[in-house]
């Protein structure tokens, strides 16, 4: 079975996150996320970058070893991820 509960037309050329509004448009900053880990990580990208590069799951941009506040990059990022090093 599959429920959905929302959708959203996209203004630009890759979906973003849900914005719930109550019939009207709406626009919002960027999604940001920041990560500030208890211990060295590796912070793990898949998606495409500001600059047009893809990065793959076999593939990944990757932030070696970060053990202070990391903000994500602009970009389309579809997955992220950390891993203790």
């Amino acid at each position: 079975d599959v429920e959905v509960c929302a959708f959203q037309v996209e203004a630009g050329a890759a979906a973003t996150s849900y914005i719930p509004t109550s019939g009207s448009a709406a626009t919002r900053a960027a999604d940001v996320l920041s990560d500030t880990p208890p211990a060295a990580r590796d912070i793990k990208l898949i998606g495409t970058a500001a600059d047009g590069t893809e990065y793959t799951a076999g593939a990944p941009l990757v932030f070696a070893g970060q053990t202070t506040e990391w903000t994500c990059p602009a970009g389309l990022w579809s997955d992220i991820w950390a891993e203790a090093v």
